[in-house]
């Protein structure tokens, strides 16, 4: 919550904030009456680059809510209170704990290596028949583009790449989306307010994605037979997990 995030998450001992729930359930039952969260949030990330002497930055503007849930809240009349039991409370609450939201983008020319030149120790000494079987997303693909080829027709297990000296321009984006969120269940209850008892199950999740381009270019028009080559790879991530948390407090008076 906006509240929450003011304090610098410094809510652990104070309770009666739905983001506390996550980590001290006996929090729900300094709660006074029933509540309705929402909390917006605007993130600005900025990341920059340096890369041969070539720097690059990027901002986004992420509108998103961090925060949304409710409490409800049975409280007694003092008349009624002949047991000791002053409130009873439940909770559905949703914290969206990390935003994995990002964009960055580096550029320069490499005036010495390209990412060929990666690929070519592993194959060095291969029949050319076993190098996308043993490398199918590197040297496998260069292989099937022509990016890497024999020597000459009599010595067809030595290779070279198109670009053996470098001197092309190089740039790789990434982009990534995702969050770390959990969705609790809470319910507490308040005894003499002395007492505040609390327990949470809570739902986990992660959701993480990352898109990335690589391009090297021949700007210059300086390397022979060459133009281009680009090398897309994606990521996609999920993982889930449940927790229980069960917690009682004391106030000192």
């Amino acid at each position: 919550t906006s509240r929450f995030l003011a304090m610098g998450g410094a809510f652990g001992a104070l309770g009666g904030d739905l983001s506390v729930l996550n980590a001290n359930p006996a929090g729900i039952a300094m709660y006074r009456r029933s509540e309705l969260s929402f909390t917006p949030s605007l993130y600005t990330r900025k990341t920059t680059s340096d890369y041969y002497d070539n720097s690059k930055s990027d901002v986004s503007y992420i509108l998103n809510f961090s925060n949304l849930g409710f409490v409800l809240t049975s409280r007694k009349k003092e008349s009624e209170r002949s047991s000791g039991w002053v409130s009873t409370h439940f909770a559905i609450n949703y914290n969206k704990m990390n935003n994995l939201r990002s964009r960055v983008l580096i550029q320069g020319k490499n005036p010495g290596s390209s990412l060929l030149d990666t690929y070519l120790p592993g194959i060095q000494g291969s029949d050319p028949s076993d190098i996308y079987s043993s490398d199918p997303y590197g040297a496998g693909l260069a292989w099937n583009t022509y990016l890497i080829n024999p020597v000459d027709t009599i010595d067809t297990t030595t290779y070279v790449n198109m670009v053996p000296y470098g001197g092309a321009g190089q740039q790789k984006s990434i982009f990534t989306r995702g969050a770390i969120s959990e969705t609790v269940f809470s319910f507490g209850a308040n005894y003499d307010d002395r007492l505040y008892f609390g327990g949470t199950i809570g739902l986990s999740k992660i959701k993480y994605s990352e898109e990335s381009t690589y391009e090297e270019i021949d700007t210059e028009d300086t390397i022979p037979d060459f133009r281009s080559f680009a090398l897309k790879e994606e990521l996609f991530t999920t993982g889930s997990g449940v927790n229980f948390k069960l917690e009682i407090g004391r106030a000192h008076v």
